[in-house]
């Protein structure tokens, strides 16, 4: 289990300059990824669901 934010920081990694068509996506996929790194280093549960949530927000919008 602790590797799925890491699989998922890798998808939004690689799915980025995809979504530079967005003018302004590529900057709120980075604060997820941020978000993700925070919690993952002060190992907090509801910093990374609420990245999870943003993220699942990242890939309805688009």
């Amino acid at each position: 289990m602790d590797f799925l934010p890491l699989f998922l920081i890798l998808a939004l990694t690689l799915f980025m300059p995809f979504m530079e068509i967005v003018p302004t996506s590529g900057s709120i996929a980075s604060a997820v990824i941020a978000l993700f790194a925070a919690g993952l280093l002060t190992r907090d549960g509801a910093l990374m669901l609420f990245a999870l949530f943003l993220l699942s927000g990242i890939s309805l919008a688009i």
